[in-house]
């Protein structure tokens, strides 16, 4: 009766999705900056100005130190305009970010069980399964992780280009299939991964609406096509933001041959996730190098398995004529292999597997679990059953939110998640390097120190971790091996932070003149950092070029008005000492 009268109308069972999914994520509101958040958030001035919006659809997303503009191999250009607004309206706290993360996680959640009770026609049915996404902890991930605004927010985008189609009837003078296209272009804009609704909006038509989609076939592809080219023109076009992969990781660098043997295992690693959310961990690196049973053939046997069950269904309803179940099948199980797609390391990605990946496919899966459900006849059982079957769902639903609170928890600032999943993932070179990065903010240089020098010997073509290593050596008085470590990263990747690290090294330690050279060519690489220019204008002043030494100070400041800057002006305007840069 209780279950009847919560589920008795839409209204109530959104009031519940809304109110539960803020019960579970309110406990990441207090959380921190974390990971990829201080390179495309804090310490990216891109996203620090209103101003700049319009430049954010001409460049990557990733903060470049002073080379002009912003990189990386994504073109987000979306995400990053949310993160500007956000800036601007909190002052650069994590508060409002999170805050609006999981807004839209929750305007996801809502959208799923509108899309599910259009599909199964019944409530119930789709406000647990709306529950399970709410509250899965493999979804943490993409709610609580700043930098992962770009999963919940292209998937909004599509959903909302479904939720367009499904009410068209209450839209007046306005053409469905144009406003979607519209959507699935933001989606894009969003993650590249939006391009999926390209395919999955016209599915859900053909199957769901075939009247409609016979009639509009040629305006719908000629919308989606144009889609398609407008973001083209705007990524290859305007921002030159290639389709390519960063090369650091290591399927990225696996042969195709390795990456046909790590595709099964990738599809059970989500499979099994999603089912057994035991372990949740971040940049996870392995690959699968050789054929054994328990890492390729069982995990093959288990794809063969859910493929042959989902046969089954189709070929049982068909013979069956149920209609219904027949097309909800097909759209969940053609969706679902459509959303895992891009994953599978087509064009290879920067890490694995990741969690945030199965944001999009999980609702097709959850879809096929409805299916199942709803060919299931409860109220042929016996009361007693029902209520033990009840008492079960309950207890599935409490042990999946203490999982996504316990995840949460890990996620409440770099030293907390990057030390405990390290212990639990092997040879990924970026968290090792992180959990050094936390250990030194945490005074623990020395742990931090096995954990650099681990992340070297894992990648030593990186750059980051050689720079985290040259400011330890730095520390302990090692000026020497901290130069050769800056120069490393400034060889690997021309690291903004390696050049600032090494032009102080040099002032302090070595010649001026050497400090000097190497200033002049560290400003030709990175134009716009300001901290290179304040320290090209020390060097110009103590050189005796006073005139020199103001127009870089100024120009210091212009890039960036800090109080360092102001008072670098002031001292060299007055001729006055400068303080003692090499003590």
């Amino acid at each position: 009766m209780f279950f009847k009268q919560l589920f008795s109308s839409k209204k109530k069972i959104i009031y519940l999705l809304v109110a539960v999914s803020f019960l579970i994520y309110s406990f990441s509101l207090s959380n921190a900056f974390v990971w990829d958040d201080e390179e495309q958030v804090v310490n990216n001035p891109a996203i620090h100005s209103l101003n700049n919006i319009s430049q954010h659809f001409f460049a990557s997303t990733f903060h470049t130190g002073g080379a002009g503009g912003s990189s990386g191999v994504y073109y987000k250009p979306l995400m990053s305009t949310s993160f500007t607004i956000l800036y601007a309206v909190g002052g650069g706290k994590p508060f409002i970010f999170h805050l609006f993360q999981l807004a839209m996680h929750i305007a996801n959640v809502v959208m799923v069980f509108l899309l599910f009770s259009k599909i199964f026609k019944k409530n119930e049915l789709a406000a647990l399964l709306a529950l399970v996404f709410a509250i899965h902890p493999f979804n943490v991930e993409s709610v609580v992780y700043i930098s992962a605004l770009q999963d919940v927010q292209f998937l909004f985008f599509g959903l909302l280009s479904l939720m367009f189609f499904i009410y068209r009837h209450r839209l007046k003078k306005v053409n469905p299939i144009l406003l979607s296209s519209i959507l699935i272009l933001a989606a894009m804009l969003s993650k590249e991964t939006g391009a999926l609704f390209l395919l999955i909006y016209p599915l859900f038509l053909l199957i769901f609406y075939p009247n409609y989609f016979k009639k509009n076939w040629q305006n719908l592809f000629f919308y989606l096509f144009g889609v398609l080219a407008f973001y083209l023109f705007l990524r290859l076009a305007l921002a030159q933001v290639a389709v390519s992969a960063q090369g650091l990781s290591a399927i990225s660098r696996a042969s195709k041959k390795v990456i046909l043997l790590t595709t099964p295992k990738i599809i059970i690693f989500y499979l099994g996730t999603f089912f057994w959310p035991r372990h949740l961990l971040i940049a996870q690196h392995w690959l699968v190098e050789s054929v054994s049973w328990s890492s390729f053939y069982l995990a093959l046997l288990i794809i063969v398995f859910f493929i042959s069950l989902i046969m089954f269904l189709l070929i049982y309803f068909y013979r069956k004529k149920k209609i219904t179940q027949l097309k909800q099948v097909l759209f969940f199980s053609i969706s679902f292999f459509i959303g895992m797609s891009l994953h599978l390391h087509i064009i290879p990605l920067d890490m694995t597997v990741a969690d945030r990946w199965f944001y999009l496919p999980m609702i097709f899966l959850l879809g096929l679990l409805g299916v199942l459900f709803s060919i299931v006849n409860f109220a042929n059982w016996q009361q007693f059953f029902r209520k033990i079957f009840a008492i079960i769902i309950l207890l599935v639903f409490l042990l999946l939110s203490c999982r996504a609170v316990l995840r949460i928890r890990n996620w409440k600032d770099g030293l907390s998640l990057f030390l405990h999943d390290v212990q639990h993932v092997k040879n990924s070179f970026d968290l090792e390097n992180n959990a050094g990065t936390e250990l030194v903010r945490a005074g623990r240089n020395e742990e931090a120190m096995i954990y650099f020098a681990r992340s070297i010997e894992l990648l030593p073509d990186w750059w980051i971790n050689w720079n985290n290593l040259g400011v330890m050596q730095q520390e302990r008085g090692d000026s020497e091996e901290a130069r050769r470590s800056y120069q490393q990263a400034i060889t690997n990747g021309n690291y903004h932070l390696a050049y600032e690290n090494l032009a102080s090294l040099l002032l302090v330690y070595y010649e001026l003149e050497e400090a000097h050279q190497f200033l002049l060519e560290a400003v030709r690489v990175l134009p716009y950092n300001h901290q290179l220019r304040l320290f090209l204008a020390i060097a110009e002043y103590e050189s005796g070029n006073q005139i020199e030494s103001l127009k870089q100070a100024n120009y210091a400041y212009q890039l960036s008005p800090s109080a360092e800057a102001v008072n670098l002006v002031k001292l060299i305007k007055n001729k006055e000492e400068l303080p003692d840069f090499r003590r």
